[in-house]
C-alpha cells in the first residue's frame, strides 16, 4: 500500500530497496504506483524455516520495513478460495481455484502469485503485441449487469513491474475475447525491463484467486 497517491516511483534494488536475509533482490518490484497493489511478488524461504523476510524501502528520505508472519493464523493457500458460500451464486467462492496463464496458446500455464515468465525483445518507441492465454474454472459466476470488479468475470490487467524508463500500453486492461487478451506496450528508452499481469477472477476470499504474469523486456 503505497502512501503516496499522486507519484510514481523507481526505486532500484540495493540500499534503498532490499530484502533480507539473503540477497536484496529477490524479486521486488522496482516501479511503485500510487495508492494499492497487492499481491506483485513472492519469496520462497527454505522449508521449515522460522526465519523472518523483511523488505525494506526508502523513498523522499523516509524507510519502512515490511516484515513477514510465519506465525501458524497466516498460513494460506494462494490457489483455492477459502471464504464463506456465496448464497447469490450457483457455486461458491471457497471452492474457487486461481486462474491460468499461458504466453501461447500451446505453451506451459502458470498459477498462483509465483505465476508464469516469458521474455521479448523491442525496440525503444516501437510498439510491440502482447498476447496472454488465460483459462478459468467459472467460479464465481459472472454476474449480468456487475459493476465494479465483482462478479464480471476474468480480467487482465497489465502494469511496469521494473524498469528505468516510461512504459505506456495501448490498453492496460484488455478485454478477455476467445481466452485470451491482446495490447501493445512502447518503451520510451533502452534499457531492461519487467512488466507483470494481474489475471484476476475476482472471487476469492484473503490470498485468492490471482495469477501473476512477467514479461522480462531487453528494449534496444
Amino acid at each position: 500500500m503505497s502512501l503516496n497517491t499522486k507519484e510514481e516511483l523507481d526505486i532500484p534494488v540495493g540500499a534503498d530497496n532490499r530484502i533480507a536475509p539473503g540477497p536484496p533482490d529477490q524479486g521486488q518490484p522496482t516501479h511503485f504506483e500510487a495508492k494499492r497493489k497487492s499481491g506483485m511478488f513472492t519469496v520462497t524461504i527454505p522449508k521449515g524455516s522460522k526465519q523472518e523476510v523483511t523488505w525494506t524501502i526508502t523513498a523522499n528520505g523516509i524507510t519502512y520495513s515490511v516484515p513477514s508472519n510465519l506465525g501458524s493464523d497466516y498460513v494460506i493457500s494462494p490457489l483455492k478460495g477459502t471464504g464463506p458460500p456465496d448464497l447469490t451464486s450457483a457455486t461458491s467462492p471457497k471452492d474457487n481455484i486461481t486462474p491460468f496463464a499461458r504466453f501461447s496458446e500451446t505453451g506451459p500455464a502458470g498459477q498462483g502469485p509465483a505465476g508464469t515468465t516469458t521474455s521479448l525483445n523491442a525496440v525503444a518507441g516501437m510498439p510491440v503485441p502482447l498476447t496472454i492465454w488465460v483459462t478459468d474454472d467459472g467460479v464465481p459466476r459472472p454476474r449480468p449487469g456487475a459493476k465494479g470488479r465483482f462478479g464480471v468475470g476474468l480480467t487482465v490487467d497489465w502494469s511496469k513491474f521494473r524498469g528505468a524508463g516510461g512504459v505506456t500500453f495501448s490498453n492496460a486492461s484488455p478485454p478477455v475475447e476467445g481466452g485470451k487478451a491482446v495490447t501493445e506496450v512502447t518503451f520510451s528508452a533502452p534499457g531492461e525491463y519487467m512488466l507483470v499481469a494481474r489475471v484476476d477472477d475476482h472471487g476469492g476470499q484473503g490470498q485468492c484467486c490471482w495469477t501473476n504474469a512477467y514479461v522480462k523486456a531487453t528494449v534496444k
